[in-house]
C-alpha cells in the first residue's frame, strides 16, 4: 500500500511539472494561436513529451506495470497546477508584460537628440535640463 502512495505522490508531481511545462510552451504559441494547425501540432508534440517522460520516470524509479492511479496522479499533478501556480504564474507574467508595456511606451514618447527625456512642469512647458 506504502509503495502505491509514494507512486502516486510521483507521479502527481511529474504532473506539476507538466503543467508548467505547459505553461511554458503557451508562450510559444501564443503569437502563433491564429495558426489552428501549428497549436495542434505543438499540443501533440506535448503530449508525446510528457509520455516519454513519464515512460523515462516509470523506468528510473523502477515502477510496476502501469496502473489507474498513476495516470490519476499525473491528471490530478497538472489539474492542481492549473488551479494553483497557474494563477501566481501568470500575475507575475502579467506585471512583467506591463512593466515592460510601460518602459516601451515611455522610450517612444522620450526622442530627444542625447536620447534623455525633459521633465514637464505643471504648465507643459519643459524645463531646462542641468
Amino acid at each position: 500500500m506504502s509503495e502505491q502512495i509514494r507512486i502516486f505522490l510521483i507521479t502527481a508531481v511529474l504532473g506539476l511539472i507538466g503543467g508548467g511545462a505547459y505553461d511554458a510552451l503557451s508562450l510559444v504559441r501564443f503569437p502563433l494561436k491564429k495558426v489552428r494547425p501549428v497549436c495542434i501540432a505543438l499540443d501533440i508534440l506535448f503530449c508525446l513529451a510528457f509520455a516519454a517522460c513519464f515512460l523515462a520516470l516509470s523506468v528510473l524509479c523502477r515502477f510496476p506495470d502501469f496502473r489507474f492511479y498513476m495516470a490519476a496522479g499525473c491528471l490530478i499533478g497538472f489539474f492542481l497546477y492549473r488551479k494553483s501556480f497557474h494563477k501566481f504564474v501568470a500575475f507575475l507574467g502579467k506585471k512583467v508584460y506591463n512593466e515592460i508595456g510601460q518602459i516601451i511606451k515611455d522610450r517612444k514618447k522620450c526622442r530627444t537628440k542625447n536620447g534623455l527625456c525633459r521633465k514637464r512642469k505643471q504648465n507643459g512647458s519643459p524645463s531646462p535640463q542641468s
